[in-house]
């Protein structure tokens, strides 16, 4: 694990140096989930941990920081690519101008998926869909700020994935509140907005599931699931059966 420098990228928050000398950046796999807390892929990224209490599924040591905030996806794939020993699949952002250079090793059987952006025009994404036509590529979209998903509709290869968020901001996550106990008003919902997408086989990804009410909100939505409240989920329930409690 790298330590925060913060003299690196910037930082001169005096105020919350002490705390974040306390701390480092490690790569995490994340996992995602089904409702019975299965895991079905992990998804490569980084995250701040405290010094002594969480250990690094991948390093990040010998990283120059202000390189890696200056394009983290190209020395997240790289690293996770080198590191992952999982079987199931391995979602990998990308948003560089080379989506998944041909020198990062590609971990044999394991299918690997490449998350784009919303951001991301219709022509790069085409250039990508062609650059690993043939491959086993997969492919995963997030949705906008706006909670706009309507990508799938707009190209021939269809993604395995989208990551739609609970944020109660969108319309439709306002809907699932206000209509909780309605059978009628939610399959409503569920036709307009999510049939469409699962008729295509995409599963739906839930994220930034940050407590047990997200993650309720969004099951009769989503098929699958991740976020902070679910990395704990699966933590703990490793410590159950690692001590024979299940």
């Amino acid at each position: 694990m790298s330590e925060w420098n913060l003299n690196e990228i910037g930082y001169s928050n005096q105020n919350d140096m002490e705390w974040y000398s306390m701390n480092v950046i490690g790569g995490k796999f994340i996992p995602v989930v089904d409702e019975q807390f299965k895991i079905v892929a992990y998804e490569a990224g980084i995250e701040l941990m405290e010094l002594e209490k969480e250990e690094a599924d991948f390093s990040l040591d010998g990283i120059d920081l202000s390189k890696l905030f200056a394009n983290p996806d190209y020395f997240i794939q790289k690293l996770a690519l080198e590191n992952y020993r999982g079987s199931v699949p391995l979602i990998l952002k990308a948003d560089c101008a080379d989506p998944l250079p041909d020198s990062f090793p590609r971990p044999e059987g394991v299918q690997i998926v490449l998350l784009l952006k919303e951001w991301m025009d219709i022509k790069y994404l085409d250039r990508v869909f062609e650059l690993y036509a043939g491959e086993g590529i997969s492919y995963a979209l997030a949705e906008n700020a706006q909670g706009v998903m309507s990508w799938p509709f707009h190209f021939n290869a269809h993604p395995e994935f989208i990551k739609i968020s609970p944020d109660r901001r969108f319309p439709r996550n306002q809907m699932l509140i206000d209509y909780a106990g309605d059978k009628w008003a939610l399959n409503n919902l569920f036709e307009c907005f999510y049939k469409p997408i699962k008729d295509m086989g995409i599963r739906i990804i839930a994220c930034d599931i940050l407590s047990e009410e997200d993650f309720e909100l969004m099951k009769p939505v989503a098929d699958v699931f991740m976020g902070t409240w679910i990395t704990e989920q699966v933590a703990s329930r490793k410590i159950e059966v690692h001590n024979g409690a299940e």
